[in-house]
């Protein structure tokens, strides 16, 4: 059963977000009821967490038939944030081994995976912004590790791919930036390699980076040799 965030109301993807965010996909009503309807009295918050669960089950009854799930909120799911980590992680552990092949597979099926933080209309609640902050951090650590098996090995045209998605993700991300800058130099494309710098200084600006810092960090970024 497959059911994209699209379909689901803010207050479902918010939940789906708590849920998903919780070691072991496992929840305690009372910090559900916290999550979602912080001002809320206690009875109250549980009868919006019932019919929340009651509206969810019935939106999913169609899809799981002829299994009953009046016990359940769901009979089995994958969610894809907790997809997207299992893939990263095993990606790693063959790239620590220099097993290319197989961690390019799994950086790959987990770049399909990417659709950013799961719930944007959440971010004010603490369990799915700070989930929403790791995720995105493993999508760039993904990102650093396999961009820079790419360039090493000339695939110039999917580290492309995958830096200028990168950068969507964090403009002022310094090591990505001197990948996606260097690929460019090599590719002799001057006018993207020069607005490429243009843009990483737009968005230390905008972070507040001290002029002289946004200097050093450029000529960083120019001068990388390890790339």
């Amino acid at each position: 059963v497959i059911i994209q965030s699209k379909t689901l109301t803010p207050m479902q993807r918010r939940f789906i977000s708590i849920l998903a965010a919780s070691p072991n996909l496992q929840i305690s009503l009372e910090k559900a009821q916290d999550s979602l309807w912080p001002q809320a009295s206690r009875d109250k918050s549980r009868r919006n967490l019932d019919t929340l669960l009651s509206r969810f089950r019935s939106l999913l009854r169609p899809l799981t038939e002829p299994y009953s799930i009046s016990n359940y909120l769901v009979v089995s799911c994958r969610v894809d944030t907790i997809e997207f980590r299992r893939l990263v992680q095993n990606g790693f552990t063959h790239a620590s081994k220099e097993e290319w092949w197989q961690a390019g597979n799994l950086f790959n099926a987990a770049d399909e995976l990417w659709g950013g933080c799961f719930a944007l209309d959440s971010l004010m609640d603490t369990i799915t912004y700070d989930d929403c902050i790791d995720l995105r951090n493993e999508y760039l650590r993904m990102a650093e590790c396999w961009a820079k098996f790419l360039l090493s090995t000339e695939q110039y045209p999917e580290a492309l791919k995958l830096l200028l998605r990168a950068r969507k993700i964090h403009p002022a991300h310094e090591r990505l930036t001197a990948y996606l800058y260097h690929l460019y130099i090599r590719e002799y494309d001057s006018d993207n390699a020069k607005q490429t710098l243009a843009n990483y200084r737009n968005a230390l600006h905008i972070q507040g980076v001290p002029e002289h810092d946004i200097e050093s960090r450029l000529h960083s970024v120019i001068s990388s040799i390890d790339i």
